[in-house]
């Protein structure tokens, strides 16, 4: 007994000392779903869900190859979609883990991985080892976390209800330099109880210097990181485009990067807005991928989401 409790004085005395980031001095009790192997040993107070979010760029459209053969950039944090977020300790800072990869982006660079702030400060916390990083492997993958200060933490307590959050790995692509990214509006509650949000991905790409834009897509059919890991997503959802968006893709279960779509819902789907039903599906976990498409000149932007869901 009393080298349990000289265990916990020496546990407690780390916390005390900021040893430990926000999350980690909380009881973390859930582990977030979905997530990939660098993510998935992690653990959080409140549930979470890794959607991985996808800006896509293919300088002359080619609708066989588009899913399969375009520069993506992609961004994967655990967040608490829909759910409360546990805030530290008062005095104590925060960091979010993310995920980043890039697949056909060699001989480009990393310009920041951004976010996290839930849109408070006027300068949007990075993760610095990101400044500047070349990319040299074909399917780039690179684990992270974005550190937030206290001060911005402490600016979290004064808000009450739904807030959004953005996520973002700038990048310099493969073509030519030019700027690409992908962000979302990642919606969790601060000092309320949570409940089921809309989501919207948005990819951005800049053919041109100065003409960049976004391509959004938003799930209009609310969900929450805690259901999305039990019931999984509503059967049947509907979806709406943006900022320039013209048609929407949706699969299951694709596996992109090795050449499959997965099953393929619809592709290249015309209209503002849109409605589908899921499949039957066996049980466990399935990926929803998801996105809005711009065609810019003779190419096509994208902004994708792949969603985790499991089914009973």
């Amino acid at each position: 007994m009393k080298k349990f409790l000289l265990a916990i004085a020496v546990l407690m005395a780390l916390a005390c000392a900021g040893f430990f980031d926000g999350h980690k001095a909380q009881a973390a009790s859930f582990a977030p779903y979905g997530c990939p192997p660098e993510l998935a040993s992690l653990a959080f107070p409140e549930p979470r869900a890794c959607i991985d979010l996808q800006s896509w760029w293919q300088p002359v459209f080619d609708p066989a190859t588009f899913a399969t053969n375009s520069m993506h950039v992609h961004d994967d944090p655990p967040f608490p979609y829909g759910e409360q977020l546990i805030l530290p300790a008062a005095g104590q800072g925060y960091s979010w883990p993310f995920l980043g990869q890039w697949h056909n982006q060699v001989g480009g660079s990393l310009r920041s991985c951004r976010g996290g702030g839930f849109q408070f400060p006027s300068t949007i916390p990075s993760d610095p080892s990101c400044a500047g990083k070349k990319i040299t492997e074909q399917d780039m993958r690179l684990a992270g976390a974005i550190p937030i200060p206290a001060s911005v933490v402490n600016s979290w307590r004064s808000f009450t209800g739904q807030r959004e959050n953005r996520f973002t790995n700038d990048t310099s692509s493969a073509d030519g330099g030019k700027r690409q990214y992908e962000s979302c509006a990642c919606n969790a509650f601060l000092n309320a109880p949570g409940k089921p949000v809309k989501f919207t991905v948005r990819g951005w790409y800049q053919p041109v210097a100065g003409s960049g834009e976004y391509v959004n897509l938003t799930v209009n059919t609310p969900f929450r990181a805690s259901t999305l890991s039990t019931i999984g997503l509503p059967n049947t959802i509907s979806y709406s485009l943006a900022q320039g968006a013209t048609m929407a893709s949706a699969y299951i279960d694709a596996d992109l990067h090795h050449g499959s779509k997965g099953l393929v819902l619809f592709e290249f789907r015309t209209g503002s807005s849109g409605t589908f039903t899921l499949p039957t599906l066996t049980p466990g976990l399935h990926r929803l991928l998801i996105g809005g498409i711009e065609r810019v000149g003779a190419g096509a932007s994208g902004g994708f989401a792949n969603i985790p869901f499991n089914v009973q």
